[in-house]
């Protein structure tokens, strides 16, 4: 099957974008993929597809083009990317979005994407999130939950000992503006623990091999909960690409989150700053355990919860089986 993706290639921050990595797993499973950017929906790009699969450059651009959501001046929102999707695929295409972010209508920090997705579900075939705090199924004519995954030849390296490590603790992520509750967080736990903090707030972010080299000089890597308002059925898209590092992984409680991982044998959950303390000294102090938790959670990892295992319930669930 011939498959568009309309994806930027790279993020702000200059890594692959989540949509470059489901357009390799597609083409892994078989099918011919092309990517092309919203600035690209035409007919000629989309004539063919059997699918067109939309990302999250997508809404912010279509937000862009509509200038004001629906829900901050109460009026409609006149065209949009997604409009000329539904309007130039073949008739018998599906249209799709999947979205790798909170998107829910308590988010105060950034109330355009509930709109803006909103919006999008009146021209879409299917929407795809990674965060059901929210049930998108009463907005969209057809919906998956379905989380991130990750690319195994990201992660093709070699996994060093538990010991030494230089750090405690180590934590990729933001926590400037409406993430000071991880800061505070981080702070709390730089009273016992030697940490190393990457991303907005702190001096650089890290992605790709740098990603994986920062969790190997550390003895556990923290995975914190959402922002408050998404704590109902979504946890951090970090989770797998932290585990996959192979480093093991302290871990905010959501949820659900427990079908995706053992408690105790690949991750440790924790609920408050206390329990989180508790677990990380035992963690810290016990380099067996570290070794075997980073060791099954890395390969459930790597096995399930891949880009192709995801793409593949996602094109089950859209033609019910029949493309592979």
């Amino acid at each position: 099957m011939k498959i568009v993706t309309i994806t930027d290639a790279t993020g702000s921050g200059g890594q692959v974008t989540n949509g470059v990595k489901v357009g390799r797993a597609l083409a892994r499973l078989g099918h011919t993929v092309s990517r092309i950017s919203h600035k690209q929906i035409d007919k000629d790009h989309l004539r063919g597809a059997g699918l067109v699969l939309a990302f999250g450059t997508v809404v912010r651009a279509d937000y862009i083009m509509c200038r004001k959501p629906v829900t901050m001046r109460g009026r409609d929102l006149q065209g949009g990317y997604f409009k000329r999707i539904r309007d130039l695929k073949d008739k018998d295409a599906v249209s799709a979005l999947w979205y790798f972010d909170q998107c829910n209508p308590r988010q105060k920090h950034s109330p355009y994407k509930f709109a803006a997705i909103q919006h999008a579900c009146r021209d879409l075939d299917w929407l795809i999130t990674t965060d059901h705090s929210f049930p998108w199924e009463t907005k969209a004519r057809n919906y998956l939950w379905l989380m991130q995954g990750v690319d195994p030849a990201e992660f093709d390296y070699t996994v060093l000992p538990p010991e030494p490590r230089a750090y405690d603790i180590v934590y990729t992520g933001g926590v400037d503006g409406h993430f000071g509750y991880r800061k505070k967080l981080i702070n709390d736990l730089k009273v016992r623990f030697k940490v190393s903090a990457y991303g907005r707030g702190h001096a650089r972010r890290v992605f790709g091999r740098d990603f994986f080299t920062v969790y190997q000089r550390a003895r556990v890597g923290l995975v914190p909960h959402p922002l408050p308002e998404a704590r109902d059925h979504y946890w951090s898209n970090r989770i797998y690409i932290a585990t996959a590092t192979g480093t093991p992984c302290l871990v905010g409680y959501v949820p659900g989150v427990e079908d995706h991982f053992t408690d105790g044998k690949e991750v440790m959950f924790y609920r408050t700053t206390q329990e989180a303390s508790q677990k990380a000294y035992q963690l810290v102090n016990d380099p067996d355990m570290r070794r075997e938790m980073g060791r099954v959670a890395r390969e459930r990892t790597l096995r399930e919860h891949t880009y192709d295992a995801r793409c593949r319930t996602m094109l089950d669930a859209i033609f019910k089986g029949t493309t592979h």
